[in-house]
């Protein structure tokens, strides 16, 4: 499973990942929103996203995408502002194994996944657990300390 976390101007958002048929991810409503610093709120928004796992839909035609919806709540022009204006962390599990880190820019536009900054989460753990660590990681990065 997969999801994807934006963070921009002290908010979360995290859209509902959902798998095609043909395997890949599309971002989807709906999107969580809460502030970084509301640790409850942003634990929750998260465990909620988490929880919804990953639904399957059809594969659409790439002329069919549309634009991610995170730019609707954002409050964004466009994909490329959002990009500019965003770091992303990603989240996946595999059996219970939870791992989780920032992404680093690309150099062509958007994020590609940084192995140095992946933190892998002890097995098994709940929900709640899993949600705390990352909201904790988010929290420190967005403070400026690592």
């Amino acid at each position: 499973m997969h999801w994807g976390l934006f963070v921009r101007q002290g908010l979360a958002y995290i859209p509902t990942s959902a798998k095609t048929e043909a395997g890949f991810y599309l971002e989807t409503e709906p999107v969580e929103v809460a502030e970084i610093a509301d640790t409850l709120k942003f634990q929750e928004a998260l465990k909620s996203a988490l929880l919804r796992g990953n639904p399957k839909v059809a594969t659409p035609r790439r002329e069919n995408y549309g634009e991610p919806p995170v730019i609707k709540y954002a409050k964004v022009k466009s994909w490329a502002q959002m990009e500019r204006e965003s770091s992303f962390w990603g989240i996946t599990e595999d059996n219970g194994n939870y791992q989780f880190g920032a992404y680093k820019r690309r150099s062509d536009r958007g994020w590609e996944e940084d192995p140095s900054e992946i933190v892998k989460l002890p097995p098994n753990l709940t929900i709640h657990h899993v949600a705390e660590r990352i909201v904790e990681a988010v929290q420190l990065s967005a403070s400026g300390s690592k």
